[in-house]
């Protein structure tokens, strides 16, 4: 009866609810319907957020997770909003 979304370790996903609301964020670990995420910045990989699968949603996933540090993160996260915001504005482009 429950929906219950999966996220992978090393997923990339956008938060959906709360203050951070639309912001970009890795998977770091999983723990009983709840996933820790971290951005590099303001949630660093020392310090996770802990959010609700059902207030986050996967939108890609980096190739190794095990090796990651906070500027890798950063950069990884950077890279992956401006890939994203190329293909929205060429979608938006085409519509219009």
């Amino acid at each position: 009866m429950s929906s219950e979304k999966s996220v992978k370790v090393g997923s990339v996903v956008i938060s959906l609810a709360g203050r951070d609301k639309n912001r970009y964020y890795v998977a770091v670990s999983e723990h009983d319907g709840r996933v820790m995420i971290a951005d590099g910045k303001k949630h660093r990989l020392s310090s996770p957020k802990l959010k609700n699968l059902k207030h986050i949603s996967p939108v890609g996933e980096i190739d190794d997770p095990c090796d990651l540090t906070d500027k890798k993160l950063r950069r990884l996260i950077f890279a992956f909003k401006t890939q994203n915001a190329g293909e929205a504005n060429n979608t938006v482009l085409k519509d219009g």
